[in-house]
């Protein structure tokens, strides 16, 4: 490969330790990623990059202990959906050490979908001006482009991304575009439990640009280590487990969250009704790197299903944030109107709405039972430890925690409505749910992370960062 020059003056001055803390503002990330593509195509250990990427981050870290100020934490969010809960940034927003902003990034996929691209930007910059948090926006709305990095107000020191999906973005803030003076961090999003029936999807999940230049990965749970050291080139050195801030309102419930479930009973004048959430995943085809959505086959049935059991049940229709777009794309519905008109449906029903965004730790813990086929609910309804009918399509795969638990949960392939309606009527209406205990003792064993490291997720990422920042910045913690 041709690298470019200062990358190839990057991997000397890293070599032979002679790289200056006044030169790290001369590269950027990209020269870092060069040196990993070069040592991926040579017969060079993975450990060669990581001893050098460590070096490089000790630099760099020693360099942002020095500055005497606060240290600019940059959390990039993209949507609503991603939002890992608030304490993360009210603990370093009250640290000494560190001040914490947003930076709202927004996504760019097809030209038709710009429209739906747009409004999930904007619903996420005003969620965090109403959370009152320093947002920094990375999009000209009205110009209709990027901000680049000169033009934005305020640059990270420390980046927490929350998707490593680099393809979704255009501009300055792509990781590899950020100068060296900078540390990158992931939360991922989710929880590890999918592949495809060609098992490369794990490869291709922890082997992006991100998981091979990041400072520090946050691991969700302790399955994702030892598919991070198979996958990664660069391993697992970086990765600390903290479990999933996303997930602590289930052991910390944060204030204000509310669950549409009382007023959906009242309206419906059934207030005994089991209170069921129909959650359908966006992946459609192939293309989508992962196939598990069963909409196209049931998304219609499942509306007169709501209808035939009116005075049983009552729902909320959420689906994953992407499912819009993508029914669009594939042809399911026309437009952005038909589809529109699919939602108020649901919304015209009695006993149902619609939730789109937003926390849903209330609605899973309020609710009775859901129907899914959304790979990380999956995982993150076992916080609740209710009932889970998961629809299955034969191109769905796994991987080894995921075939652990699909096994804690009931499966009914994704056409077979006698088999979901079944499970309304045995499971959820009479409640026979023989899998419940073995639920329990399979959450306390692999996910219950705030007994088993004394803290929410966020405390322990919190922890972690300011503990390794000094760690490798030359300052006793």
């Amino acid at each position: 490969m041709n690298l470019q020059k200062n990358s190839v003056e990057l991997l000397f001055h890293l070599a032979a330790g002679e790289l200056t803390e006044e030169q790290l503002k001369d590269y950027k990330y990209l020269n870092l990623l060069e040196l990993k593509e070069l040592a991926a195509q040579m017969p060079i250990s993975s450990e060669a990059y990581v001893a050098l990427r460590q070096r490089l981050f000790t630099l760099i870290a020693h360099h942002l202990v020095g500055l005497h100020r606060k240290i600019v934490v940059g959390i990039m969010g993209v949507e609503s959906s991603v939002w890992i809960g608030d304490e993360l940034y009210h603990l370093l927003d009250r640290s000494e050490t560190f001040v914490p902003y947003v930076f709202s990034l927004r996504a760019r996929t097809q030209p038709k979908e710009e429209l739906a691209n747009q409004k999930a930007y904007e619903a996420f910059n005003q969620n965090i001006r109403q959370k009152g948090m320093r947002l920094v926006e990375n999009f000209d709305s009205e110009a209709q482009r990027e901000y680049t990095w000169d033009e934005l107000p305020v640059h990270p020191d420390i980046c927490i991304w929350l998707l490593p999906w680099m393809f979704l973005f255009q501009g300055d803030l792509r990781v590899w575009n950020f100068p060296l003076t900078t540390l990158h961090t992931l939360i991922p999003y989710g929880y590890p439990c999918t592949s495809d029936t060609e098992h490369t999807f794990d490869a291709t999940y922890y082997n992006q640009q991100l998981h091979n230049l990041a400072w520090l990965i946050f691991l969700e749970c302790k399955a994702s280590r030892p598919l991070a050291a198979r996958y990664c080139f660069s391993g697992d050195a970086n990765c600390r487990y903290t479990g999933y801030p996303k997930m602590d309102a289930f052991f910390v419930p944060e204030a204000g969250e509310k669950a549409p479930w009382d007023e959906l009973l009242k309206e419906n004048g059934t207030p005994q009704a089991k209170k069921i959430i129909y959650s359908p995943h966006h992946s459609m085809r192939k293309e989508d790197m992962l196939t598990f959505s069963t909409f196209e086959a049931n998304g219609r049935w499942m509306l007169e299903l709501a209808k035939k059991y009116q005075k049983e049940t009552v729902w909320v229709f959420k689906p994953h944030p992407q499912l819009g777009i993508k029914a669009i794309r594939y042809g399911v519905f026309r437009d952005q109107q038909e589809w529109e008109a699919y939602l108020a449906e649901w919304e015209a029903l009695p006993n149902a709405t619609v939730q789109l965004s937003g926390p849903y730790h209330r609605l899973f813990q309020e609710s009775d039972a859901i129907i899914n086929d959304s790979a990380s609910f999956m995982v993150e309804y076992l916080f609740v430890n209710k009932p889970m009918l998961e629809l299955r399509r034969p191109e769905q795969a796994f991987d080894e925690f995921g075939q652990m638990v699909l096994e804690m949960l009931y499966q009914v392939d994704g056409k077979d409505t006698a088999g979901i309606e079944r499970f309304l009527r045995d499971v959820v209406l009479d409640g026979k749910d023989t899998k419940r205990e073995e639920r329990a003792a399979f959450f306390a064993e692999h996910l219950d992370y705030y007994h088993e490291l004394g803290h929410t997720a966020a405390e322990n990422v919190y922890g972690t960062l300011y503990a390794q920042l000094l760690i490798d910045g030359g300052v006793q913690p």
